[in-house]
């Protein structure tokens, strides 16, 4: 598997955050922030960014994480993108922050809303074992998808052991 090294983000990774989101065809998909928006949410304890890197050290995704101090239960990625979509660091990056957030937060549940016309990441994420939870409330043209602290660890005990 594809090596990925996560760091936290800092201020100076806002240009890189903003031009990664900013890729032809991702707004729909990934959504975006102004750099007012991501400059507040870096300095709000509330909220946690990851840069991903490769082996060379190259930055190629990252991350966001919302609510991780005001839920208690369960941890909500707000965003995670990466630079070459379609090339095999997608997934490993995301198992990268799964397993940090089950690693160093008290929570059983992660989750997040893709939309329902991103069929490669809905595929990634079924492959990985998050389950289809239902529609996003307020919003039917996303769907919610989610894995528990349990699942993950049996789907992670499976893959080790092949």
């Amino acid at each position: 598997m594809t090596h990925v090294t996560l760091r936290p983000a800092t201020i100076a990774d806002i240009p890189f955050i903003m031009a990664t989101e900013r890729q032809p065809g991702y707004e729909p998909l990934v959504g975006r922030f102004p750099e007012e928006e991501h400059r507040a949410c870096l300095t709000d304890d509330d909220w946690l960014y990851f840069i991903a890197r490769d082996a060379a050290g190259t930055d190629k995704g990252f991350a966001i994480l919302q609510n991780v101090k005001t839920e208690k239960d369960a941890q909500f990625l707000r965003r995670i993108a990466v630079v070459d979509a379609g090339k095999g660091f997608g997934r490993p990056f995301l198992c990268a922050v799964v397993g940090w957030v089950f690693a160093n937060m008290a929570v059983d549940r992660f989750w997040f809303s893709v939309r329902n016309t991103n069929e490669r990441a809905r595929h990634v994420y079924r492959s990985l074992g998050f389950r289809q939870e239902g529609p996003e409330r307020g919003d039917a043209s996303s769907s919610i998808m989610s894995t528990t602290r349990a699942g993950w660890a049996a789907l992670t005990a499976a893959r080790t052991s092949r």
